[in-house]
């Protein structure tokens, strides 16, 4: 026997759901605060809509140093989020 998601989806309280969205756009708000720290150039091609080509052209970059950045980038937001939630985690219930 098949089971259907959207009925499983649809029988799902809504209140997890509220949950699972407040929680991914805390994220997203806390990866803002986290990205101003980054370099200009690094924000940039976060930021930058379109592939690594489409970057390349609308900054006027080599392909390779696109993903070259990007990469660096990326790692740098990933050590400044475990860097976050270590510090959060220190502090103190209020």
């Amino acid at each position: 026997m098949h089971s259907n998601p959207e009925l499983h989806q649809a029988s799902l309280p809504a209140e997890p759901k509220r949950h699972q969205k407040f929680l991914r756009f805390e994220i997203q708000e806390r990866d803002r605060e986290l990205m101003s720290s980054l370099s200009e150039k690094h924000r940039a091609l976060l930021l930058a809509d379109g592939s690594y080509k489409d970057k390349a052209e609308k900054l006027g970059i080599p392909l390779g140093t696109v993903r070259s950045r990007l990469h660096r980038a990326r790692v740098s937001l990933e050590l400044l989020r475990q860097n976050a939630e270590a510090t959060t985690c220190d502090q103190p219930a209020s």
